[in-house]
């Protein structure tokens, strides 16, 4: 049988040291409100470890546990102050809008190094993406309530907050149907760059194989076949760090349109709960781009384990922060850890490892 125990919390609700009444205070199905003087007492039964939330109209959502080191229910939270929908949607816009290191990156090499014509598509594509697309997502999410979409997906607040009115919910959903018809189209042009990068490196690494086999040969050459095997050996280097470059922007753009995908399908839940009879057309995302995200979201380990004599990995910092970021690891043959790449907030190994990758091509280290 369960251990059921009684929790029984007070607190203070206030914006700008100013009691705020009627903000609703949730504990699983509990709910009560807070008085004309921001005050409340909510009280029920528990058997594990709970969330406290605190929702107002116009102010962001504000998620506590309150528990002390000890586990122990707090009898009085104090004074929970608010802040604003409008200040918190845009700061978390901010944090979400800041590249990952490896695209920054290869936007930086692509300007001074290898200028090409598809990095440069990708990298717009991915500024697009970070900078237009996503604040879109975010904004439609706040008409619900959500001004921080990340922590509502942590949460899994399924359910909105509020629900706009009729009006409001055709607006948002014609510009969700936009959304998603330039989402299936980013999608599309990722998808081909990608099938082009994997045969063209494919190609590379043949030819790079040829050409080692061929140098193997002990057989008399005349003076210029090396000076040519050089110039090729060069070539070869130079467009396979291209193409290495080209993969780094794409697994981040992945990543972007995966985050993304899965701030519609939250919002696609708060419309259907807001309005579960309409009938106005919604776009729907195309059935490889789902594929895609359901594929991402179930990822495998990295395809890359060993580059010239290292063996990659991923290692999580040691912290006691909630969010911890992850870096690339390259180990020797005696399992002892010769490079380390940045420390990154981002959640697929393989962009991870990519960075690394590059940093090892790049300067042709060897891990003997």
């Amino acid at each position: 049988m369960e251990n059921i125990k009684i929790y029984k919390i007070s607190g203070t609700i206030s914006f700008n040291n100013e009691s705020i009444e009627g903000a609703k205070i949730k504990v699983n199905t509990n709910e009560v409100y807070s008085d004309g003087d921001g005050n409340f007492t909510i009280t029920g039964e528990y058997t594990e470890i709970f969330d406290l939330i605190v929702f107002k109209e116009n102010f962001a959502l504000y998620v506590t546990i309150p528990f002390d080191s000890q586990d122990n229910v707090k009898s009085n939270i104090g004074v929970i102050e608010l802040s604003s929908l409008a200040n918190d949607l845009n700061q978390n816009i901010s944090k979400l809008q800041t590249l990952p290191e490896p695209a920054v990156k290869a936007i930086i090499i692509s300007k001074t190094n290898f200028e090409t014509l598809q990095q440069k598509k990708l990298n717009d594509l991915l500024i697009t993406l970070q900078f237009t697309l996503l604040p879109i997502i975010l904004k439609l999410l706040a008409e619900f309530g959500i001004s921080n979409a990340k922590k509502a997906l942590n949460k899994k607040f399924n359910q909105p907050l509020t629900c706009p009115t009729p009006e409001q919910l055709s607006k948002i959903i014609a510009k969700k149907n936009k959304l998603v018809k330039q989402l299936n189209i980013t999608y599309k042009v990722i998808s081909a760059a990608r099938k082009v990068s994997d045969l063209t490196l494919i190609f590379i690494i043949t030819l790079e194989a040829s050409l080692k086999s061929t140098s193997a040969i002990p057989i008399p050459t005349p003076p210029i076949i090396p000076t040519v095997a050089d110039d090729l050996d060069k070539k070869i280097k130079k467009y396979k760090l291209i193409v290495q470059m080209i993969n780094i922007t794409l697994k981040v753009l992945e990543e972007v349109l995966r985050e993304i995908i899965s701030y519609l399908n939250l919002l696609d839940q708060y419309i259907q709960y807001c309005s579960p009879d309409s009938i106005i057309t919604q776009e729907v995302v195309s059935a490889e781009l789902t594929a895609f995200t359901a594929q991402q979201s179930q990822q495998q380990s990295p395809i890359v384990t060993n580059v010239n004599g290292f063996e990659m990995g991923v290692e999580t910092e040691t912290t006691t922060n909630t969010l911890k970021r992850r870096r690339a690891i390259a180990r020797n043959k005696q399992g002892v850890v010769m490079l380390k790449g940045e420390w990154s907030f981002s959640s697929i190994d393989q962009i991870l490892i990519d960075e690394l990758v590059f940093y090892i091509q790049q300067n042709d280290l060897k891990a003997e």
